[in-house]
């Protein structure tokens, strides 16, 4: 009666394991630049890491322009 009491715990934390399991997320990351170096650098970071994390995370960056106020406008409307 124990076995079986314990295959049936077993079997229902693998379940719960499974239905548990996260969704696809997708983060949309800003960021000011105000040189295409830094830009590039923030691009490349991202497509690393959305090569490379495995857990179903996407990272999405866009970046706002510093002169004319682009990334504080944005930031606090």
């Amino acid at each position: 009666m124990k076995k079986v009491f314990a295959l049936v715990i077993a079997l229902a934390m693998i379940v719960f394991t499974v239905a548990a399991a996260p969704k696809p997320v997708t983060i949309t990351h800003w960021y000011w630049a105000d040189n295409p170096k830094y830009s590039a650098v923030m691009k490349e970071m991202a497509a690393d890491f959305n090569a490379t994390n495995g857990k179903g995370i996407t990272v999405v960056v866009q970046e706002y322009p510093w002169d004319g106020g682009g990334y504080s406008e944005t930031l606090f409307r």
